[in-house]
């Protein structure tokens, strides 16, 4: 008797090389600006989208991972007509577009109330502008380390600006603008 026997195996192996992994956050940012009449009644009402600026994100990186010093105190700015944000930013083009027309000495404080759910807000303690001149335009908002009003001439780090959506915003005189500004980091899931 003869057997005859056949097998027949197959086996495969692939090998991926160069395969990458990506790991990316997002940092996002808005203010929600109010503008009220002197009777209390709302003039208008305007959310900025932010960027966070190139220093803004440096300084991140340097106090959270490298050892960097962290900024205790931060302070909400209001920009002058028709400013044109960029992730270069810094005090000077800020200091350059600052709208320096309330009552306030310096820059109202970032007041927050800590972080949780990977954001931070000052909405318990919104930051507060009372304009003291006429027909005024004003253009965006920031957020700087220095209180300083036209941060131009002191040291600030520049960590987000943003203008209006909708373009310049009225004043007057007697009306109060109330800035909430709101962070966020997350996952981008990618």
């Amino acid at each position: 008797m003869r057997f005859l026997s056949k097998v027949k195996d197959l086996y495969r192996a692939a090998v991926r090389r160069g395969s990458q992994s990506s790991e990316r956050a997002t940092l996002r940012g808005r203010y929600a600006v109010t503008c009220r009449r002197r009777d209390g009644s709302i003039r208008w009402r305007d959310i900025i989208k932010n960027i966070v600026t190139n220093e803004g994100l440096d300084y991140l990186l340097d106090a959270g991972l490298s050892g960097g010093s962290q900024q205790a105190n931060w302070y909400v700015g209001l920009l002058a007509a028709s400013p044109t944000p960029a992730a270069g930013w810094t005090k000077t083009e800020v200091g350059a577009a600052d709208f320096v027309a309330y009552t306030e000495a310096t820059l109202p404080a970032w007041t927050d109330a800590g972080v949780s759910g990977q954001s931070c807000t000052n909405s318990a303690s919104k930051a507060s502008f009372a304009i003291n001149a006429d027909a005024q335009s004003i253009g965006g908002a920031f957020l700087a380390s220095a209180n300083t009003k036209a941060v131009e001439g002191g040291a600030a780090i520049i960590y987000s600006a943003g203008a209006f959506t909708g373009g310049n915003k009225a004043a007057d005189s007697g009306d109060t603008l109330e800035v909430t500004a709101t962070f966020t980091a997350a996952d981008d899931g990618a």
